[in-house]
């Protein structure tokens, strides 16, 4: 009888070893789709602040181009306030 009741145990620690390992590799490929969502999300981060730096420069070269085209046409030094800190 003894010889039985730990077959019976072994049967069962096996059959709840299977379910948590099935379930520990569920939460694995969970971690690992998080994380590779976490990569897109900051890779699309640093995209987009690459692109917020590039309109920003391109906004200081368009003030800056229009400050030179007003002085070249209206020849004052008022061209050069109009300027601000970018040029």
């Amino acid at each position: 009888m003894a010889t039985m009741d730990l077959t019976n145990e072994v049967v069962r620690l096996r059959a709840e070893l299977e379910k948590v390992s099935t379930e520990r590799d569920m939460l694995l490929c969970e971690v690992s789709n998080l994380r590779r969502e976490l990569e897109l999300s900051e890779l699309k981060n640093l995209q987009d602040d690459s692109f917020y730096t590039l309109k920003i420069a391109i906004s200081r070269n368009l003030v800056c181009a229009m400050a030179a085209y007003y002085s070249i046409v209206h020849q004052g030094s008022m061209a050069k306030l109009t300027a601000g800190p970018f040029c």
